[in-house]
Order: C-alpha cells, then sequence, then structure tokens
C-alpha cells in the first residue's frame, strides 16, 4: 500500500521523515506532526484545515500506521498538483500554456520559495524538455521535483555542500551503520555552515547548532 507515483528517492525521504517524525514509542506518527512532515519534506501547499481533512478520511484514530501514512502522502501529492496548477494559470499572464524565466521567478515567488535566478535557469534548462525556454505545466510540475529535492541550491552548491559534508564526516571518524548514509557530529554543524556561507553566519550557525546538540 502507498507510494504510488513516488520515486525511488521520494520513498526513501518520506520513511526517512516516518521515522523521524513518529512516536518514538509507537510505529505511528500522530496527525498532529502531518504539517513538520510536509514541510521539512518540502512541500509548499500546506493547508491545515486540508491536511486534517485528509487525514480524517484515511482513519479516525489520532495517529497513523505507515500504510495510512503513505496513502496520506499520494493524496497530498494530489491536492498540491492541483494547487500549482491554478498558480500556473493565474501566473501565465500571456495565456500562452507556458511561463518564461520572469513568469516562472513570479510563480515561485507566490509559493513562498525565494528564488535564485542561476537556480531557476539551472532548473530551466534541466526541465525544459522541448528546449524552447519555457515551460509547460508537466513541466513545471518536474521543476518543483527538482526545487524541492535541491532546496533551492544550484549544483554547484550542492557539490560544494558536500564537499564540505564529506571533509567533516571524514575528519571525525564517524562510522556510519550498513545501509545508513553517512553522517556527521551535531556539533560541527556550525563548522559547515560557516565554511560554506562564510563568517557572517556564525552567530545564526551557533545558534542553530546549539539547538540540535
Amino acid at each position: 500500500a502507498g507510494a504510488e507515483g513516488f520515486s525511488e528517492s521520494e520513498v526513501d525521504r518520506m520513511n526517512g521523515a516516518f521515522q523521524r517524525f513518529k512516536d518514538p514509542d509507537s510505529p505511528e506518527i500522530h496527525k498532529d506532526e502531518l504539517k513538520m512532515v510536509l514541510s521539512h519534506l518540502g512541500y509548499s501547499q500546506i493547508d491545515p484545515d486540508q491536511v486534517k481533512d485528509m487525514a480524517d478520511n484515511i482513519t479516525t484514530f489520532p495517529a497513523l500506521e505507515k500504510p495510512d501514512f503513505m496513502s496520506f502522502m499520494e493524496k497530498h501529492a494530489e491536492f498540491e498538483r492541483h494547487r500549482f496548477k491554478e498558480i500556473f494559470e493565474r501566473y501565465d499572464a500571456d495565456g500562452s500554456g507556458y511561463l518564461d524565466t520572469e513568469e516562472l521567478i513570479t510563480f515561485l515567488t507566490s509559493l513562498g520559495f525565494t528564488p535564485l535566478r542561476s537556480m531557476v535557469k539551472e532548473a530551466l534548462d534541466m526541465v525544459d524538455l522541448d528546449g524552447n525556454g519555457t515551460l509547460d505545466f508537466e513541466e513545471v510540475v518536474v521543476l518543483m521535483h527538482v526545487y524541492k529535492h535541491s532546496e533551492g541550491f544550484t549544483l554547484a552548491q550542492i557539490q560544494e555542500i558536500s564537499s564540505i559534508f564529506a571533509n567533516i564526516h571524514e575528519e571525525s571518524n564517524v562510522v556510519s551503520p550498513p545501509g545508513r548514509q553517512p553522517t556527521m557530529p551535531a556539533d560541527k554543524l556550525s563548522d559547515l555552515l560557516v565554511t560554506f556561507f562564510g563568517p557572517a553566519s556564525a552567530k545564526n550557525a551557533t545558534a542553530l547548532t546549539s539547538e540540535m546538540a
């Protein structure tokens, strides 16, 4: 049950989110945690009333087991797609059925993102399947998947962060369990953030590290 219409990497991320937000003493996740799960997974269209209705339609119990959780994710993905379609049509200023770069930036901003022009151009190049410099709705849906997974960073920035992470992981001599992604100590997070974002981020980096440690 569940996972229909999702890629393997998306299912992996959902499984990780379920483990992170579920009740530690139970194999279930409380309905109150679902908004946090969606935000964690990068969803921008989170309507609290809609989230509650979807979850209540799946089960009347206050918590969802794993199959119910995956069913909820399917329903929310469908809801978000419909919401994207409505917003797409609103920002397709010339009614062409396509968004150009400027319309795309306005579209992303309306969804609560702060898009970098370089990221938009890179994502556009990646998902513009017909190469006409604009995106139709299906291509925009693909773009949103790319944007969610990259958190708005360009490929070069992701590679730089990955390199810094790998160095800290290696220096920390952290041994990850078999089959698990490499990790680094929480107290090293500020080192990564300052290395990538520069000294100006030191105060926020230290505060975030203290919160996570």
